[in-house]
């Protein structure tokens, strides 16, 4: 998948060589170019979110490795447990706000029209909502609980 930036630079090219044409049918093919932004702006957005749930999975598994490694060691500190808790935190955060400023321009391609963004921002916060759900239902299956337990909690 090419990273937002070219995504968009390639959104624009697509814009720019539809300008003929749009001279010829101009209400066909602005509804075909909004939909056409608004389905590849989801669909990126979507990909951008998969790619920080996966990273969010592999650096949960590599922070268990880590403290199993920790504990098992000769001189097992609860130090650097506490260490290596505080970095992945920190790399989850960055990875997830990283998301979402890899999202903006994805939503700034729709433009200031309310009605053609608000479809997209729903689905943002739901795919955020589900990175969040899989890292909770991490944390549950680490301590030994069924994730089934958090959602009766909601």
């Amino acid at each position: 998948r090419p990273p937002t930036r070219v995504l968009v630079a390639c959104v624009h090219s697509v814009r720019d060589a539809l300008r003929r044409v749009h001279t010829a049918t101009p209400q066909l093919v602005s509804k075909v170019f909004m939909a056409f932004l608004s389905r590849t702006a989801s669909e990126a957005m979507r990909g951008i979110f998969s790619d920080t749930a996966a990273f969010l999975v592999q650096t949960s598994k590599a922070l268990h490795s880590d403290c199993k490694r920790l504990q098992e060691s000769a001189n097992p500190g609860i130090d650097d447990v506490l260490e290596q808790i505080a970095k992945t935190e920190q790399a989850l955060l960055k990875n997830c706000f990283g998301a979402l400023l890899d999202c903006q321009p994805l939503l700034n391609l729709l433009g200031p029209d309310r009605v053609a963004c608000q479809p997209f921002l729903r689905d943002m916060q739901a795919q955020l909502m589900a990175v969040f759900w899989a890292f909770a239902e991490v944390c549950f299956r680490y301590i030994g609980q069924d994730p089934l337990e958090m959602r009766m909690m909601e």
